[in-house]
């Protein structure tokens, strides 16, 4: 009996890591903020020993330590914090290639992506605004006047997109290279004459080039010239599209005949097609709807499932219609997500029954419908590594991951 129970304490000691091991797992590392300012704390639950403060709304990275601790380090201090309910998830900062938004209307520059952090101004009526980011239901902007803030992406309702390019630009003398490509920027330095730049692309009648230090600045489109090497990106292919010499510090002197040649016109660069933006939202049972784009209209509409996730079109006041039911919503009160509308010219072919997700999350869970393997589908839009299918008729939408195994496209047959 006694060298059993010696069995159970040995069988107990070695499991006792791998329990442990199990319980110290309290989620992966993520960015988070508070609406206030926190203490960071030497120890988890420690509430004397201080070893720094967050400012209020400042992002960071959080990695669970237990179900209220998380380590973090900020400027130098690192610690613990005390997350409890009082935590908030950041949105994720996806970079874009710089292109420019107006408003019709006077519009609130925001300090940050959620509008509890405060204005930082107001941005006027059709003022040009380069998008850098899209941070959740936001862009983070950047305007001659107010400098970087975050707009909602309700406010906005034109762009300027760019003309991706591959290759160089150089200005044959001396030439100002701006912070934005807008009128009255800012200089951030002088280019050196005859010297090569990586150009990114073609926006607002300015060249975006690369510096030496690897950061992004304006030319104008009049004082540079694109090298020979230059090319327009169209449709996902680098086409080659002569321009201009490149630059020789060496001046030939032309013959007579040669000199009374005149130039060849360049050929003109052809625009990308741009894709058209979708949005989409999610909408339940506790969703408030209104009969008009006015709070003053709320109807008594609901959807008869827990929730759905539908394509919606932007309408006044921040508004957007959801077409099927001719109600609207409110961007104040729903996530509303951007997607890219397909052309149409592609079907989705399974070779295996797949679950729809209901977001374009893997976490979201299956939403009760499947692709029937050896069927093609039509998927309206995409977004974030997702195909997006429409469902029924109300304008139900369903998710399927890019890179699911048996998923495929094919071309639509004529």
């Amino acid at each position: 009996m006694k060298r059993f129970f010696l069995l159970l304490i040995a069988a107990a000691l070695a499991l006792a890591p791998l329990c442990s091991l199990a319980a110290a797992n309290y989620g992966s590392e993520f960015v988070g903020y508070f609406e206030h300012v926190v203490n960071i704390r030497a120890n988890p639950g420690d509430q004397k020993g201080n070893v720094g403060t967050i400012p209020a709304y400042t992002p960071v990275k959080l990695k669970p330590v237990s179900s209220a601790y998380a380590e973090v380090t900020y400027e130098g201090a690192h610690g613990y914090v005390y997350t409890g309910t009082q935590v908030r998830y950041a949105p994720e900062e996806k970079d874009v290639d710089p292109y420019i938004l107006t408003a019709p209307g006077n519009k609130v520059l925001w300090k940050l992506w959620t509008e509890s952090a405060g204005q930082k101004g107001v941005i006027s009526a059709n003022t040009p605004m380069l998008v850098t980011q899209i941070c959740g239901s936001y862009y983070r902007v950047f305007t001659v006047d107010q400098g970087d803030g975050y707009i909602h992406n309700r406010d906005t309702v034109s762009s300027i997109t760019g003309i991706a390019l591959t290759g160089s630009v150089f200005s044959e003398e001396e030439a100002n290279a701006y912070e934005l490509p807008l009128e009255n920027a800012k200089v951030k330095t002088l280019l050196e004459a005859e010297k090569l730049y990586p150009a990114v692309q073609l926006i607002n009648g300015y060249y975006q080039i690369k510096l030496d230090d690897g950061s992004s600045a304006y030319i104008l489109e009049a004082d540079a010239r694109r090298s020979a090497q230059s090319a327009v990106v169209s449709a996902g292919t680098a086409t080659a599209q002569q321009t201009v010499t490149v630059p020789n510090t060496e001046t030939v002197q032309p013959s007579e005949p040669e000199a009374q040649q005149a130039e060849p016109a360049p050929e003109p660069v052809p625009e990308v097609p741009q894709p058209k933006v979708a949005y989409i939202a999610r909408v339940d049972q506790a969703t408030s709807f209104f009969s008009s784009p006015s709070s003053s209209t709320e109807i008594t509409e609901s959807v008869t499932k827990g929730a759905v996730v539908i394509a919606v079109t932007p309408a006044e006041n921040g508004y957007y219609l959801w077409p099927q039911k001719n109600v609207y919503i409110s961007s104040d009160l729903v996530d509303i997500w951007q997607a890219v509308e397909r052309d149409g010219s592609m079907l989705i072919y399974c070779t295996v029954d797949i679950n729809l997700l209901q977001a374009p999350d893997p976490a979201s869970g299956d939403i009760g419908y499947k692709l029937v393997g050896g069927r093609a589908y039509d998927a309206k839009y995409e977004m974030d590594g997702y195909f997006v299918i429409p469902l029924t008729s109300e304008g139900e939408l369903g998710f399927i991951p890019m890179s699911a195994e048996g998923v495929y496209e094919v071309p639509r047959s004529n």
